[in-house]
Formats: structure tokens, C-alpha cells, sequence
């Protein structure tokens, strides 16, 4: 069954998905996100610091959530829920919420056009998997366990702040995936990044990682997904075949791994899972070996 995808774009996720870059330490692309954003993001932060809640975790629900609730008080009450439970929901929500509505506010007054931009960003990655998508999906699903890949998933296209980034975030079924305009590298196309993290979203399905150590799951099955993306973008001829193609997609994309070389052990790995015809849960638990 082919991958229905529902596009959307707001300023919240690309609000938060910069936000949380910035409290990653990481440097953002576009100037004015840090001028903009340093000073929600330190009071946001220091509140978390002082309400003993953990900065990681919030963020990473901020990001996965913002997408698809409006109101910052439901954001903030269904983070804190997912986060701390009940009674720090519903004793925390109205001081986080209104952290949040200042980082927006001042997000969205110094990008006015953002919505109007990301479509304009957006038509030519939206475009590409009308043409490819199908066909890589289709072909990703015959080198992978069956029901891995889902049917459906959310794309938010947020802003570029990373200069072309993304994450999979499966307890939504949502990608969050950075708008640019042309390929970060040439011989990757974006449209191929694309499947790559809808391809990863199977990371919590029970039967396949049931095995796993729950806080490497993820980082493993997007690790076990690369090497079928990649060989199915050749089936398409989106990508020519090299040997350091794996290890260039890992590290462009940010798949973070154990150690560089790990990389070039994944299609040697997804080879001999085939070959071994092995249960994937039983192979995953080989890679995260």
C-alpha cells in the first residue's frame, strides 16, 4: 500500500523546531532564528531547570506535537502530560504555555512570510514525490520486514534553519522536515531523504523492536532503513552507487551513530539479513549489537 502523506506547515513546528536546535547548542542557518529566539529559549530552559523537569524530553514532545495542537495552553498541558504526568499538567501548563506564546510571537513577528514562503520552498520536494515517492516506498517495502513501513504519516515543512534537516518522530506518525530549495548535496536528492524518515516512523511498532533497548530503538531502525532507501533510490536512478554513499547519507542526514565506521557496516549488515532470511526483530537486535 502506497504512503499517503498529509503536508502541513505553520509557524509553530518550524517555531519549536528551531528552539530546540538552539538549546542543542547548534547554530542555526538563518541569522535571525538565534537574535530572535536566544532569549525565549534561555527563560524557557531555566524554567524547565527549575521545575525539575527534563529539557530533552519536553522539547522532543514540543517538536513531535506542535504540528497538529494550536493553542499553546493544550500544548503545553499535553507535553507536561506525556513528560510528568497529571498533576505537573495541570499545575505547570499555564506558565509553560505562556513561555511558548512568547518564543511564537517573536518567531512570527520577524518572519511574517514564513507560511507563504515554505509553499514556495515546499512545491518542488511536493512535486518530486508525486513522481517518486510511490515507486521508492514500494521498493523500500520489498527490501524491509512487511508492515515496518506505515500507510500513513504527517510531513511538517518547517523553515531551513539547519540548512536541511529533519527528524521522524513516531509516536506522531510526523516528519519534520526542513524546506530548502535544492539539494544539500547533489547526489542525494532531498526526495530520497524524505523516504528515508518516513521510512524510520516503524520505530515503535512492538513486533519489530520489542527486542531493543527502548532508548536506542529509534537510531536503530533508522540505522536499518538506510541501506534499503539508498537501494531503492538506485532502483529509481536518484542515486549512483558507491561504496561511501551509506556513510555520506549518515552523516549529511544526521543519523547518529555509535561510531563513523559503524556507517559502512549497514549495507553489509542489511545484505546478510536478507541472505540469512532472519526475523527483522532478531536482525535488529544483531545491529544494535
Amino acid at each position: 500500500m502506497a504512503l499517503r502523506i498529509e503536508w502541513r506547515a505553520g509557524i509553530s513546528a518550524s517555531c519549536f523546531h528551531a528552539l530546540r536546535m538552539l538549546a542543542a547548542g547548534k547554530t542555526p542557518a538563518v541569522d535571525d532564528v538565534r537574535r530572535v529566539l536566544a532569549e525565549p529559549t534561555a527563560a524557557l530552559l531555566d524554567e524547565l531547570q527549575r521545575s525539575g523537569l527534563p529539557a530533552d524530553a519536553v522539547l522532543r514532545q514540543l517538536a513531535a506535537r506542535s504540528a497538529f495542537i494550536e493553542g499553546n495552553r493544550e500544548l503545553a498541558r499535553t507535553v507536561l502530560m506525556k513528560v510528568a504526568g497529571h498533576e505537573a499538567a495541570e499545575s505547570r501548563a499555564p506558565l509553560l504555555a505562556g513561555l511558548l506564546s512568547d518564543a511564537e510571537q517573536a518567531y512570527s513577528r520577524a518572519f511574517p512570510d514564513l507560511l507563504d514562503e515554505l509553499e514556495l520552498r515546499s512545491r518542488p520536494l511536493r512535486e518530486q514525490w508525486e513522481a517518486y515517492g510511490p515507486g521508492l516506498m514500494h521498493a523500500v517495502g520489498k527490501r524491509v520486514a512487511p508492515g515496518l513501513l506505515v500507510d500513513e504519516a504527517t510531513v511538517a515543512l518547517v523553515q531551513p534553519s539547519a540548512g536541511g534537516g529533519g527528524e521522524a518522530f513516531p509516536e506522531t506518525n510526523l516528519v519534520v522536515f526542513e524546506a530548502v530549495l535544492a539539494n544539500s548535496l547533489p547526489q542525494l536528492p532531498e526526495v530520497v531523504r524524505l523516504a528515508w524518515l518516513s521510512a524510520a516512523l516503524g520505530a515503535d511498532l512492538p513486533d519489530f523492536v520489542e527486542l531493543l533497548d527502548a532508548r536506542r530503538a529509534q537510531t536503530v531502525v533508522a540505522a536499518a532503513v538506510l541501506p534499503a532507501v539508498l537501494e531503492a533510490a538506485e532502483d529509481l536512478e536518484l542515486v549512483r552507487p558507491t561504496d561511501a554513499l551509506v556513510p555520506t547519507a549518515a552523516e549529511a542526514w544526521g543519523l547518529s551513530l555509535p561510531d563513523p565506521a559503524a556507517a559502512a557496516k549497514l549495507q553489509p549488515w542489511l545484505a546478510f539479513s536478507r541472505d540469512s532470511q532472519a526475523p527483522w526483530g532478531i536482525a535488529l537486535k544483531g545491529l544494535e549489537r
